[in-house]
């Protein structure tokens, strides 16, 4: 009994360091500076996938302060943002209430499906031990993934694992989920056309489930 509490109280504390570190690197600046490198981009981004998809909802994985969230409730589109940091909330583009905090590192639940899920330049911010629970967050909510993830030597905040494109393709493929090749070309052709940020039509993969 004594050795459980120990435990419970052990992992209390490390949830506890873990958020405060996370509020640190991922601070309002952060967020604010988000804002100036990627509002254009976002625009054309979300532009391009309600041209493809015309989505009824969305969830966006790690979304920070709703930048691509924003975009598509300019379109009418039902939004929820998932992300760890409460800063998120604090410089939100969006309601706060639509955005939910969550340890991406740990299984979650939401009692919804949405027509896309968003995960936009946040797989390298986790850790490689918790990639498996990370992607399987993303599997559970759509049966169409807008990822990208920066690639080894990109750099940035916190890149703690950035990997090449098949390494995700693998994980992906383990929750029953495939890269459209076709799609995924034909959006960064778009994109890159359209003067997007490099860190979306080079890491781009849209995802979508094998049935």
């Amino acid at each position: 009994m004594l050795r459980k509490i120990k435990k419970i109280t052990l992992d209390l504390k490390n949830n506890l360091v873990y958020r405060n570190n996370i509020n640190k690197m991922y601070s309002g600046k952060f967020f604010r500076k988000n804002i100036e490198l990627s509002a254009y981009s976002a625009n054309i981004l979300i532009n391009l996938l309600m041209e493809k998809y015309n989505p009824n909802s969305v969830l966006d994985i790690g979304c920070g302060n709703g930048i691509y969230l924003k975009e598509f409730q300019n379109n009418n589109v039902d939004i929820l943002g998932v992300d760890g940091s409460a800063n998120a909330k604090k410089t939100a583009l969006i309601s706060p209430e639509l955005i939910l905090l969550k340890d991406l590192r740990e299984p979650f639940f939401i009692n919804s499906k949405f027509d896309l899920t968003l995960c936009i330049e946040v797989a390298e911010h986790i850790d490689e031990e918790y990639v498996d629970t990370f992607i399987n967050n993303i599997c559970n909510y759509s049966n169409r993934i807008i990822f990208t993830a920066a690639p080894p030597g990109q750099g940035g905040t916190h890149h703690v694992n950035e990997q090449p494109c098949e390494y995700w393709i693998k994980k992906f493929a383990r929750y029953n989920y495939i890269l459209d090749t076709n799609e995924t070309e034909l959006t960064s052709r778009e994109l890159e056309a359209q003067n997007g940020v490099f860190w979306l039509y080079k890491n781009l993969m849209i995802f979508k489930k094998r049935f």
